[in-house]
């Protein structure tokens, strides 16, 4: 059991990661889910629109699910090619919440996404580098953390808000006790900040 009473600041501890894109299920799972969401998300859409629209449902035929889980599938490996197969991550755990940070490489490449995606003239392109970049870097509060799910076997601590994961935090083996740890002294001094 790891002790939480000691609520006195302590040193951030701060890590680097090279994470796989295709190693990691737990990344994986993720895209899937936000895969099959966005094709349902478009089959709701077009059939509120047909309703609107022309006074009926309008219900897209299965293939075109098909066909667009295939582009994202496509588009996932064309991102993993690009990348590697690796990206790099910095995490902190401190005394002001959880902080992430994407590596050098990975800034890199989403300039090059949003300036090339301006060049062809192409929104959704430059759109998708934007919406990376402005998630390059992050701090989670402690007063916004709600709780964290634990991965032992991959040694990942899935950190939550009130109602999604925010970050998945991967530790080493050396510090996986550590920062556990820690989380759980900040989830409770957030906990009583909300009160």
């Amino acid at each position: 059991m790891i002790d939480t009473s000691d609520s006195s600041p302590s040193e951030p501890i701060v890590w680097r990661m090279r994470l796989s894109l295709l190693g990691d299920p737990l990344l994986l799972l993720d895209l899937l889910r936000v895969a099959l969401i966005s094709v349902a998300a478009m089959y709701v859409l077009v059939a509120l629109m047909g309703l609107v629209a022309e006074g009926e449902l309008v219900v897209l035929p299965p293939i075109v699910g098909v066909v667009a889980l295939g582009a994202l599938a496509g588009l996932f490996l064309i991102a993993m090619l690009l990348m590697g197969n690796r990206y790099e991550m910095t995490f902190t755990v401190g005394a002001d919440g959880v902080g992430w940070e994407m590596g050098r490489r990975e800034h890199v490449l989403n300039r090059v996404t949003v300036a090339a995606g301006a060049l062809a003239r192409s929104p959704g392109t430059a759109g998708a580098g934007l919406l990376a970049r402005a998630n390059e870097r992050g701090l989670l509060r402690w007063r916004d953390i709600h709780s964290v799910r634990e991965f032992p076997a991959r040694r990942v601590l899935s950190v939550r808000n009130s109602w999604r994961t925010v970050v998945r935090v991967h530790c080493t083996p050396e510090n996986w006790e550590p920062v556990r740890a820690m989380i759980a002294q900040g989830i409770e001094r957030g906990s009583a900040e909300r009160v």
